[in-house]
């Protein structure tokens, strides 16, 4: 309970000082009955020091009337003073001396309150409770004796006791007759309980010591009643966590007690209900003056300031706000480890502003507050990836995962270090990193990514059965896990590279049966490989039939340029080339048509010219002709392009492929021909040097054509020898040609005609038997 002191003007206070001046030895004529008056006029101003001599000289003569009283009065002014210890004697004397006078129960009363706020909680305690018990003192007394009988006992950490006496007085409060002062004691019991029945910590104790505060609050004794149970539940409240309920208990006790002696104790207790509260805008209009002027709770309430301009993402108003904080000297250990987490946290709101370089240039200067060393590093490894400084983040998330290896940010830690090396091309120091996270905290939801990306690093860095041992692993551990599918597709790619066709097809037919459970891109790409591993087991149905599920399923346009050429090969290989061709062509130029053998390009063209598919041919012909590795399969690639080129009536872009297998020094069936084509072509240009150049090239495809098997390129190559010399004028070389063929060989469509042209050549030249010899065998070759 609050006591007040009467406020005396300054000039009696003077005045009575001037009184006081004599010594004692001068004051020694004042009457005693004048003294007496003249301190209890001190004493009832609050001028417990000038009282104290005064009452001290009477207390001395044994003479002195009502001594008792001025015992009592004395041990007061002794109290007030601070002197406890003499007013402990003096209470001590009045009761030894004075057992029944009217003022002993007030002096066991003093005697307890001076044991009580010397620390001796249970000599006071005894004191007060034989007052408190005594029937014959005054009501109000023992009241106030049993109230601090129990103030006692909390104090000495008795706290049943000290119920029992609470309890106690609020009965004899409740009593029919109780005086206002009991009544108001009895409040003060009522808080107490409350407070009492709240250190249980249990929810029911806690609701116990709610429904008290809210019944004092619903219908208090007194204003200052009413406001100390709301500031005291508004405290109970936060102290749980419950930090809505606690800043409405501070927002009513402003509102309806706004001069009480508790608004200034409540200011900081309620911004940071606020604050708590996630009502952040209120929690800074309470702090926000505060912070403002110089106070006790200035630093505090900056704090709070910085702070919830940061939740409110006003970052700039935040960092200025920090930057006032951190100016401010702190004046205790609370004060200085607020400013060290408000180094911390301004990093954290330029981090959130996406000052990610002066996080990292600032983060040098603070240091971690006591429990966030871990979120200090990881901020800083966040920061250097935002930036991409890899070097960085490496390096302090290896760094969180040495020095908090256990901490809850250790698993993420590690993946992120594991993730950044693997970017880096550091197999196997990532796959160690993956796989202590796997280790280190078996149920973190990580573990199954970290067990896949382990098996990628390895079969990257050629640890194919490593890679292995941990996609089973996965697979085993959690056949549930989204990257199971994943898993199952990679092993079985392993598997394949490691020819190891059995266990591939075993994971593929795994992977595909769990049907809607897998994206459709990769069930699709599944089905292209199970068709490739039929299709290399000559399977050839069932490749055909994954191979439509494929498309079916609408691959990406690799696999399905993949899917594409593997039908093709199906198709090819069970003799239906009509539809292998239509799903080759479109790939001939596509990045699939990598994958295109020469010989199965010079195929494609081959067929599509046999089908008068010319267009179809020449693209073909072009592709092989410019990526052929070696010089035949260029040559064979020109000759073919020549082909398409001529039936398409492109007749410089054949002549220009022609030449260039021509003149290649590689020698297969395609030289001769490339010769020989190119001879007629040239031989059809006007002019003496384009056919001279012809009868060169068709010489070469005579000379070229010399095996059995390339006879009627060589036969229709003399033909052509002839016709050109004929056109060039020279009739009687151009006879010796048709002669020679004729003679050469035996080709039904082409002897014929040259022996009728080598005849006409002669009759030109005048040469009648030679003509009519080249007739001659003419008719004997047609009887």
């Amino acid at each position: 309970m609050r006591r007040f002191n009467a406020i005396i003007p300054s000039s009696f206070v003077v005045a009575l000082l001037a009184l006081m001046a004599p010594r004692a030895s001068e004051a020694q004529g004042v009457a005693t009955q004048d003294r007496r008056a003249f301190a209890d006029g001190l004493l009832s101003r609050g001028l417990a020091a000038l009282a104290l001599p005064e009452y001290k000289a009477l207390a001395e003569d044994a003479s002195t009337p009502e001594r008792d009283v001025v015992l009592f009065r004395l041990a007061e002014c002794q109290r007030q003073t601070g002197d406890a210890q003499g007013a402990e004697k003096s209470c001590a004397e009045l009761l030894s001396k004075y057992p029944t006078s009217p003022m002993a129960p007030r002096a066991r009363l003093t005697r307890g309150l001076i044991l009580k706020d010397s620390g001796k909680h249970a000599d006071a305690a005894s004191v007060l409770d034989e007052l408190a018990t005594d029937t014959s003192a005054p009501q109000d007394l023992s009241a106030t004796a049993l109230y601090h009988a129990g103030d006692a006992r909390e104090r000495s950490g008795n706290g049943k006791a000290a119920n029992t006496r609470y309890m106690d007085l609020v009965k004899r409060a409740e009593a029919q007759g109780a005086s206002m002062s009991m009544r108001e004691l009895g409040a003060y019991a009522r808080l107490r309980l409350a407070a009492l029945r709240a250190i249980d910590n249990t929810p029911e104790a806690i609701d116990e010591a709610l429904k008290t505060y809210d019944a004092i609050a619903g219908n208090p004794f007194s204003p200052r009643i009413g406001a100390e149970a709301l500031f005291q539940s508004a405290a109970l409240l936060y102290r749980q966590g419950k930090y809505d309920a606690s800043a409405a208990r501070y927002a009513q006790l402003a509102s309806k007690y706004p001069k009480d002696e508790r608004i200034a104790d409540a200011r900081i207790p309620a911004a940071w209900a606020f604050y708590r509260a996630g009502r952040h805008a209120d929690a800074l209009s309470r702090a926000t003056p505060l912070a403002e002027t110089p106070s006790p709770v200035q630093l505090e309430a900056a704090y709070i300031k910085a702070n919830a301009l940061a939740q409110l993402s006003r970052r700039k108003d935040a960092v200025s706000a920090y930057d006032a904080l951190l100016a401010m000297r702190p004046a205790n250990d609370e004060e200085r480890k607020m400013l060290v987490s408000a180094r911390y946290e301004r990093l954290v709101v330029l981090f959130k502003d996406g000052e990610f370089q002066r996080v990292l240039d600032d983060a040098a200067s603070v240091t971690a507050p006591a429990g966030l060393e871990a979120d200090f590093i990881w901020l800083q490894a966040q920061a250097a990836e935002a930036i991409k400084d890899e070097a960085r983040a490496v390096q302090f998330y290896r760094m969180l995962v040495q020095k908090a290896p256990k901490d809850r940010l250790a698993p993420e830690a590690l993946y992120r270090l594991a993730y950044s090396l693997q970017t880096q091309g550091a197999w196997l120091e990532a796959s160690r990193n993956y796989l202590t996270l796997a280790s280190s905290f078996p149920e973190n939801a990580l573990v199954p990514q970290s067990l896949y990306s382990s098996g990628i690093c390895l079969a990257r860095a050629g640890r194919t059965a490593e890679a292995l041992r941990d996609w089973n692993e996965l697979i085993s551990r959690f056949p549930n896990d989204k990257a199971v599918p994943d898993a199952l597709f990679q092993k079985a790619m392993a598997e394949i590279r490691a020819s190891m066709n059995r266990e591939a097809a075993a994971d593929l037919d795994a992977l595909l049966a769990l049907g809607n459970k897998v994206a459709k891109p990769l069930l699709a790409e599944a089905n292209f490989w199970r068709a490739r591993l039929f299709y290399d087991a000559r399977e050839l149905d069932a490749a055909k039939k994954h191979l439509d599920a494929a498309f079916q399923l609408g691959p990406s346009s690799e696999i399905r340029g993949e899917a594409s050429f593997l039908m093709g090969l199906v198709l090819q290989a069970e003799g239906r080339e009509a539809e292998a061709a239509s799903y080759f062509q479109p790939l001939v130029s596509a990045p699939s048509g990598a994958k295109f053998s020469d010989d199965r390009l010079a195929w494609l063209a081959d067929f599509q010219f046999s089908r008068g598919e010319f267009a179809a041919s020449r693209d073909a012909a072009k592709e092989l002709a410019s990526r052929a590795a070696t010089a035949e399969w260029k040559q064979a690639g020109n000759a073919l392009l020549g082909r398409a080129y001529t039936a398409l009536a492109s007749t410089n872009d054949a002549i220009t492929a022609y030449r260039l297998a021509a003149d290649s020094k590689a020698r297969t069936k395609y030289s001769s021909e490339s010769a020989f084509r190119l001879g007629e072509l040239l031989m059809a240009q006007d002019g003496d040097a384009p056919r001279a150049e012809a009868a060169d090239y068709l010489s070469e495809a005579v000379a070229r054509a010399s095996s059995q098997e390339l006879a009627p390129i060589r036969a229709r190559a003399y033909f052509a020898l002839a016709e050109c010399s004929t056109l060039r004028g020279r009739f009687e070389e151009g006879a010796r040609y048709y002669m020679a063929l004729s003679l050469l060989f035996d080709d039904p469509e082409l002897v014929p005609k040259a022996l009728t042209r080598a005849a006409e050549a002669y009759d030109r030249l005048g040469m009648k038997t030679e003509a009519d010899a080249a007739r001659a065998e003419l008719a004997a070759r047609t009887r």
